[in-house]
């Protein structure tokens, strides 16, 4: 038998054949691994493979024991005249009226908080010499099942708005936003209900109503 014609037909179907098929392959490989060019061969194939083995290995018994996070982010970014505003106070309030989270706006104007689930938040935007304004965040009536994930807010941007002596800044002492849990969507999305009381309170007073852009 011509092991050449047996690896030319690629399907051997005859025992006979696959023993003497398998004796030859046997005869090649050993004369090949005691070739120092051939094995020189096998370390420069086989090596990269091992590397990027090893790292994966890591990078997943990483990923194993990373905690995941179970709770609502929330990023933001402030403007004032149209430009990030450093420097803005923000301050997160619970139904008990305590102070859960704080943070501070950077040059970018960004700031960014993470809220534990099952609970009503007010965020409150501060600086000296500007109106204060509020966005209320809940967290209630979310799937149990769904509690054991990360969310995302969304981003979004607000103004903030200077104080002037003569006007009546009463319409902001109510948040300008309301967000909450979406039980269909399995997400947050902006209360669009609460969105048209807003536009209706600011257009009793006559004013621009507040928009908070995405």
């Amino acid at each position: 038998i011509n092991p050449k014609q047996l690896i030319s037909n690629k399907v051997v179907k005859n025992s006979a054949l696959k023993s003497e098929y398998f004796q030859y392959l046997c005869g090649m490989i050993q004369v090949k691994l005691f070739n120092p060019v051939f094995v020189l061969l096998l370390a420069l194939l086989f090596a990269p493979r091992i590397v990027f083995c090893q790292d994966y290995a890591t990078v997943g018994a990483e990923d194993d024991t990373a905690e995941i996070e179970t709770n609502l982010l929330v990023e933001a970014q402030v403007l004032f005249n149209s430009k990030p505003f450093e420097g803005v106070i923000i301050q997160v309030i619970n139904e008990t009226e305590k102070v859960v989270k704080t943070d501070t706006t950077k040059p970018n104007g960004f700031f960014r908080i993470k809220l534990d689930f099952d609970s009503v938040y007010v965020i409150y935007f501060k600086k000296k010499g500007f109106v204060t304004k509020k966005v209320e965040v809940d967290t209630r009536n979310m799937v149990e099942a769904e509690k054991e994930f990360g969310y995302d807010l969304g981003l979004f941007k607000l103004s903030m708005l200077k104080k002037e002596t003569s006007m009546d800044y009463s319409i902001y002492l109510k948040p300008v936003a309301r967000f909450r849990y979406s039980e269909t969507a399995q997400i947050f999305i902006v209360d669009r209900e609460y969105r048209k009381e807003v536009k209706k309170r600011f257009k009793e007073k006559d004013q621009e109503p507040e928009i908070i852009n995405f």
